[in-house]
């Protein structure tokens, strides 16, 4: 009879030390999936518009102010250029924005690094992050300004 419960033994714990070395590998990939490669860093960063520089930069500059920026970022003509947007309120949180501005082929490329505020102890403290979200919303923004600047918006001239 011993015989007859080891056998019956050893399944239960074959399966339960399978069933622990891939819920281990479930959670290694999980915390693996949470850093993103350089290559897909780059893809969530940067981003390309078909205007010319200088729109897109003062597209970025409406964009930062619109946002409640601390600073008012100056346009270049000389690329690649640095712009930095401090403060900018987006949702519940306020952002460091710092984009590189380069013209490429076909339009204007932006590559945006963001930073957000987090707490630890008494402080706070920036750190940048690569949550999606944010840079959607940041690309959204000079996109849609853009558009606006193309097609025009009437102002009512008061006398």
């Amino acid at each position: 009879m011993s015989a007859v419960k080891l056998i019956r033994f050893r399944p239960r714990f074959l399966l339960i030390g399978s069933l622990m070395a891939v819920f281990s590998l479930s959670l290694s990939d999980v915390s693996l999936s949470m850093e993103l490669s350089p290559l897909e860093l780059r893809q969530l960063q940067t981003r390309v518009f078909e205007a010319p520089p200088d729109k897109v930069q003062l597209a970025l500059h409406e964009w930062c102010n619109n946002k409640g920026s601390r600073n008012t970022p100056q346009a270049s003509k000389h690329l690649p250029v640095t712009i930095s947007c401090f403060q900018v309120h987006v949702g519940t949180e306020d952002l460091n924005v710092s984009a590189e501005v380069h013209q490429v082929e076909n339009g204007t490329q932006i590559r945006l690094r963001l930073k957000t505020w987090y707490k630890e102890g008494q402080g706070r403290y920036m750190r940048e992050t690569t949550q999606k979200k944010y840079f959607d919303i940041v690309y959204k923004g000079i996109a849609d300004i853009l558009v606006l600047s193309e097609i025009g918006v009437d102002v009512k001239v008061y006398r």
